[in-house]
């Protein structure tokens, strides 16, 4: 590898850099980006820098022309002149055809040399309007039952990933089963069985991101949370509550209408 960068080096002149591209990875419809071609070409030694979305050029900076910048046509975006350079391009307006893959090439004039870099993407999204919904029996379960609930993401492009938590922890992919959805929504069926360790009740969150939970940065998250009472095995909560309810009420029947019938 050494002998093939100081061959490099001699046909180049001694001119070694790298090209990069940095910026977000994702966008929102109508916001701003701006992407920075990274490179360590010194700026008396710099010819030119062109833009490329999908191999096709839309931007350049050439050094010493007036005016340096030139826009050829970019869909889904308006180039920002005020704010672009010739190591930045701004991209305002964004539109949902701005989404590609991104690239830049810098060439030197003495020695004549361009490198280009590898591609960026760059996805734009359509934010969810709503949160997620999520539907599910009842809200009382005895241990040993099984929950069955089904969670349905707002809408949004691309379509939302969604994603189930049991008390703040990402569900175990045996329990979740993901539904293929035709349009821009996402759906996911959770079927825990509740066990002694849920008692007495347990959290379900259904959160709906872009990109794929789990992520330290989200370019769109939307979640819903439902609690869920668990009772031990036998009667439900609901019926030992009603129990409790009609004894109370036989009592006091006893108290105020039978023994005072034997009091006379």
């Amino acid at each position: 590898m050494l002998w093939i960068a100081l061959v490099l080096s001699i046909i180049t002149g001694g001119v070694c850099f790298s090209v990069k591209v940095r910026g977000p990875h994702y966008a929102s419809v109508g916001s701003s980006v701006r992407l920075t071609c990274e490179h360590g070409v010194q700026q008396e030694l710099l010819h030119k820098v062109d833009w490329l979305k999908g191999g096709i050029k839309f931007f350049q900076y050439i050094e010493g022309r007036k005016p340096p910048f030139k826009n050829f046509t970019i869909n889904g975006a308006t180039i920002d002149w005020d704010g672009s350079s010739e190591r930045e391009v701004l991209l305002k307006d964004i539109g949902m055809a701005a989404s590609g893959l991104y690239s830049c090439e810098v060439s030197t004039a003495t020695p004549i040399y361009t490198k280009g870099s590898d591609f960026h993407e760059l996805v734009v999204i359509q934010n969810q309007i709503e949160e997620p919904r999520i539907s599910f029996g009842k809200p009382v379960y005895t241990v040993g039952d099984w929950v069955r609930a089904n969670c349905t993401s707002g809408r949004a492009t691309p379509t939302p990933h969604v994603t189930w938590l049991v008390n703040g922890k990402q569900a175990e992919p045996g329990v979740v089963k993901v539904h293929r959805t035709m349009g821009k929504i996402g759906r996911a069926e959770l079927q825990l069985q509740l066990m002694p360790e849920h008692l007495p009740g347990v959290q379900l969150t259904c959160l709906a991101t872009i990109p794929a939970y789990p992520t330290d940065k989200y370019a769109d998250s939307r979640a819903y949370t439902i609690s869920v009472d668990v009772v031990p095995m036998g009667r439900p909560r609901t019926e030992i509550q009603k129990s409790s309810s009609t004894m109370q009420c036989g009592i006091l029947f006893l108290f105020t209408t039978i023994l005072p019938f034997f009091n006379r």
